[in-house]
């Protein structure tokens, strides 16, 4: 969490200037469950979506929302 590429999207998200994040996989975002939770509330929170390129992931439709809340145990729905 404390990368500094990072800190510079989570101040663009929080202001409003991103509406999707693109990856080339999902753990490069992050390898920690606790940070992928982090991120996914804080995306939600701000209306943004993210999509891994190769492994065939959106937050924009039902089943990747599934796979993200499956990823990320401990939230609720």
């Amino acid at each position: 969490m404390e990368r500094p590429a990072l800190q510079r999207l989570i101040a663009d998200i929080k202001a409003g200037k991103v509406d999707m994040v693109l990856l080339y996989k999902i753990d490069r975002l992050s390898r920690s469950l606790l940070d992928f939770a982090r991120l996914i509330e804080l995306f939600e929170q701000h209306n943004v979506s993210f999509t891994s390129i190769t492994q065939n992931f959106s937050s924009s439709t039902a089943m990747g929302r599934l796979t993200m809340h499956v990823r990320a145990p401990g939230r609720c729905a």
